[in-house]
């Protein structure tokens, strides 16, 4: 059994949601959760071989430059922070 193809719009989709959640309330205690699912999506990304990057989606979900979202690449930068490949 092959693998699913991961695509970046779905990756960065899945990753948005994620973050949408966390935006209504980071102090909440299911943040715990939606930070671990941050960190196996980014496992997932990094292990697709399929030519998405950790840094594409990381830009495509925060932005860059002066639209850069410094909140959700915080988050980002803390859950992948333990990942292979990963630089902030």
């Amino acid at each position: 059994m092959q693998p699913a193809t991961i695509t970046i719009e779905a990756a960065a989709k899945a990753i948005s949601s994620i973050l949408d959640a966390l935006d209504r309330d980071p102090t909440d205690p299911a943040a715990v959760a939606l930070r671990a699912a941050l960190r196996r999506k980014g496992t997932e990304i990094a292990g697709a071989g399929d030519g998405i990057t950790l840094q594409n989606v990381h830009e495509l979900v925060c932005g860059v430059g002066d639209d850069r979202n410094e909140r959700r690449a915080a988050e980002l930068d803390a859950a992948w922070r333990v990942l292979p490949g990963w630089q902030a």
